[in-house]
């Protein structure tokens, strides 16, 4: 990401995408090993079928199938790790997007976080886009008639100060238990009044 955009929320996908596109470079090689290989035993099933036995056919033919088996299974998994790559990178734009737009003040429009970013107009609006679908962003039209996108109050301080909640809980319990003494102490005293105090005389 452009200047570390993103922090950990980023970095993360951004080490799944490199892993999942290593795996996808191995079974592309893998795809194209296994592929020569069954050319060239389907060349020598070809060469040796007419003077073969029906068993040596049926040997030519396994060796042939087996390694183009190989070949398929690799393919299919260098897709399957490609489409995982591109799944940890949006995820890691998705990232840095939201953290452009959390440290703007006033939002960000579509060419201001392409130029962020430094990607296209059509990928940037794609990102924010997407953050407002899954309500990550709120979409505003400022005085100019410019949507700008920003980050809804209420993540911005959850994002920034995760302890809040937690201090606010603290402090609703303490106020609790300062009631439930102070009942109970009233409830001491009530307790120790006589019910018919003696009249002097």
């Amino acid at each position: 990401m452009p200047h570390g955009l993103g922090g950990e929320a980023a970095a993360q996908p951004l080490r799944e995408a490199r892993a999942s596109q290593r795996r996808a470079l191995r079974g592309r090689a893998s795809f194209w090993v296994f592929t020569v290989i069954a050319l060239f035993f389907t060349l020598v099933a070809v060469a040796a079928w007419p003077v073969a036995a029906l068993l040596s056919h049926l040997i030519l033919l396994a060796m042939a199938m087996a390694p183009t088996l190989l070949a398929v299974r690799a393919r299919s998994r260098a897709h399957r790790a490609d489409a995982d790559a591109s799944e940890a990178l949006e995820r890691a734009w998705l990232a840095a997007a939201e953290d452009v737009t959390s440290h703007a003040k006033n939002g960000v429009t579509v060419a201001e976080l392409a130029t962020r970013l430094k990607i296209d107009a059509t990928r940037a609006e794609k990102l924010l886009t997407e953050l407002a679908v899954h309500d990550r962003t709120r979409i505003d039209v400022d005085d100019d008639a410019e949507v700008r996108y920003s980050i809804a109050p209420d993540l911005v301080s959850s994002k920034h100060d995760p302890g809040d909640r937690v201090r606010v809980d603290a402090t609703e319990e303490q106020f609790r238990a300062l009631e439930e003494a102070e009942l109970d102490e009233a409830e001491a005293k009530k307790l120790a009044t006589p019910a018919f105090p003696r009249s002097s005389r």
